[in-house]
């Protein structure tokens, strides 16, 4: 939310505005943008989308209609699954022309997935790849992902196996930003989580490099924002969105953007393939 209102700040609000569109996607599977949002109700939302796309080859304002816009945002929400395991309803073609046809039809896309980035190759299920379809195609094609995580030992230990995670999805650590959730108030202390972050990464990954972290800490006056479902205040968040911003003018754009078609793979002898 934060992000998205960030680059959504100097945009118009009004529903009828065409220029520098910015759209949010609940990609988790356990959709909460809805509530979040206090959009009333999650129809039409991610599903539909995707069942749009089995038959039909919609156009940019068809893809729009299915978006809410969040007026005290200034940007379009998709609603996710409604339930876990509506992922199963995801058909991989239909899923992958519908994240293509989003991007299309927004400047600007910023999206909350899982970091379950688990796939056929690491489990030899490719309804585990399927159900994780969302997570691993938008970070294989992400300009820039955004990794939360708790600070303390659990919360770095989870962090460093999702940057394995990514690595082995082919994403470069360059693009990943880390942002420590919970980090102490103190210079000094967090001086030294950066530096154990650093080297902890450092030994895991020698060969690749990591921005430095930003670390955000707890802030109880939050809550009541979320609860009216209000922009939180920029000095709340600031620190993530200039990072994010200082990031994305230095990398360059991902090479993959907007490549969600999956390439023709042979099918090795003796195999049966597989079905979109």
């Amino acid at each position: 939310m934060a992000i998205a209102s960030h680059f959504a700040s100097d945009v118009t609000k009004k529903r009828d505005s065409l220029d520098n569109r910015v759209a949010l996607l609940d990609a988790s599977l356990n959709g909460d943008q809805a509530l979040l949002h206090d959009l009333g109700d999650v129809v039409p939302g991610l599903q539909e989308l995707v069942d749009l796309h089995r038959t039909a080859n919609p156009s940019i304002g068809d893809i729009r209609n299915h978006f809410w816009f969040a007026p005290r945002h200034g940007y379009d929400v998709l609603p996710g699954l409604r339930r876990h395991r509506d992922w199963s309803t995801l058909r991989r073609r239909s899923t992958l022309a519908a994240l293509g046809s989003i991007l299309n039809a927004y400047d600007i896309l910023v999206a909350d997935a899982d970091s379950d980035l688990e796939g056929e190759e690491q489990t030899g299920s490719i309804d585990i790849e399927d159900r994780n379809l969302l997570a691993r195609e938008l970070a294989k094609n992400a300009d820039l992902v955004v990794l939360t995580a708790r600070a303390g030992i659990s919360g770095l230990r989870r962090s460093l196996q999702t940057f394995r995670d990514l690595v082995e999805l082919g994403v470069h650590t360059e693009r990943v930003l880390l942002i420590v959730i919970g980090a102490p108030r103190s210079t000094r202390q967090r001086s030294e989580l950066t530096r154990s972050i650093l080297r902890l990464f450092t030994e895991a990954f020698p060969s690749h490099s990591l921005p430095t972290p930003v670390m955000v800490p707890i802030r109880r006056d939050l809550e009541p924002f979320v609860h009216d479902g209000t922009v939180p205040p920029r000095a709340a968040l600031g620190a993530i969105c200039a990072a994010v911003n200082e990031l994305l003018n230095l990398i360059e754009p991902s090479q993959n953007r907007g490549n969600f078609q999956p390439s023709p793979v042979a099918i090795v002898p003796g195999h049966l393939g597989r079905t979109a």
